[in-house]
This record gives structure tokens, C-alpha cells and sequence, in this order.
């Protein structure tokens, strides 16, 4: 194969690349939305069910109960949720950036080595 064909396989190997981690991006992005839509609306029927809680409250100390149970499970899922959210946005990172890092590796194989 000569240089030329080298330089032109090189560039559409490029352009697929960069076409590639636009679709990964696109796709991930719509996961990572979707994913946190889902968390913000259970966090949501989460406040909902307490407020209905605290509205049947006979005393001052059920409704700290039920305030402190509300403020314990708040805590904990925005923990795990962050967790779910931070690991997707290193997925979509990853996959993103793969079809990249494939190419660049062809570039760099591909060039002459030093003597």
C-alpha cells in the first residue's frame, strides 16, 4: 500500500472514529438523562410519601420521627444515586472516547519509526 492509500485508509479511519464517538456520546448522554429523570422522580414520590406522613402525625415527636427517617433515607439514596450517575457518566466517558483511542493508536503505528 502506498503512503497515499495509507494517509486516505487514515482519514476515513478518522472520520468513522469521530463519527463513532458522536453516536456512543448521543446514546450515553440519553441514558445518563433518562437514568436521572427516573432517580429525581423516585426522589420526588420519596417527598411525597413523607409530606402524607407528616400530615397524619398525631405529636410533635412522630412528626420528628418521621422527619429524621425522611432526612436518613434522603442521605443515603443521594449517595447511591450519585454513585449510579457517576458510574454511567464514566461508562459514556469510556465508550466515547474508545473509537478515539483506537484511532490514534493506527496513527501512531502507522508512522514511520525513528532509526
Amino acid at each position: 500500500m502506498s503512503a497515499y492509500e495509507n494517509v486516505i485508509a487514515l482519514s476515513k479511519g478518522s472520520t468513522d472514529a469521530v463519527v463513532a464517538s458522536v453516536k456512543a456520546y448521543a446514546a450515553g448522554t440519553q441514558e445518563v438523562t433518562k437514568t436521572f429523570a427516573a432517580l429525581t422522580k423516585a426522589s420526588v414520590d420519596r417527598w411525597v410519601a413523607t409530606t402524607k406522613s407528616l400530615a397524619a402525625v398525631k405529636s410533635p415527636e412522630d412528626a420528628f420521627e418521621v422527619q429524621s427517617a425522611f432526612v436518613r433515607e434522603a442521605l443515603d439514596h443521594a449517595v447511591a444515586d450519585g454513585k449510579v450517575l457517576m458510574d454511567l457518566t464514566n461508562k459514556v466517558v469510556d465508550e466515547t472516547a474508545a473509537p478515539l483511542s483506537a484511532q490514534v493508536n493506527a496513527v501512531l503505528d502507522w508512522q514511520p519509526k525513528a532509526a
